[in-house]
């Protein structure tokens, strides 16, 4: 088989990142997998179970509408756990003020 590059002969050698026989070019180190993209990595969710995504029930498995995201409860919870996380945040920044003026 002929280079595709420089036009010369090739040989074949093993290639360990591969793990199987390739051709070779001596004169310009032309390899085949220097033109083909590696294959992308399989993604591993860790032996978890991706549930497929419904458009009448929630990730928690209860009925929703079909225009919302997630139930009325998870819904909900997600609110009711941002008015708190905000409520932390400013209650910390009016201590920090009210100690940086005293």
């Amino acid at each position: 088989m002929t280079c595709r590059k420089c036009k010369s002969l090739t040989f074949e050698r093993w290639d360990h990142e591969l793990r199987e026989w390739e051709d070779y070019c001596p004169c310009c180190a032309w390899r085949p997998s220097n033109t083909t993209p590696k294959p992308a990595p399989i993604e591993n969710n860790r032996g978890r179970y991706e549930r497929e995504p419904s458009v009448h029930t929630c990730k928690c498995g209860r009925a929703k509408v079909p225009w919302r995201s997630s139930c009325r409860d998870c819904l909900d919870r997600f609110i009711e756990f941002d008015r708190k996380y905000t409520k932390r945040e400013k209650t910390r920044a009016v201590k920090a003020t009210r100690k940086a003026f005293q």
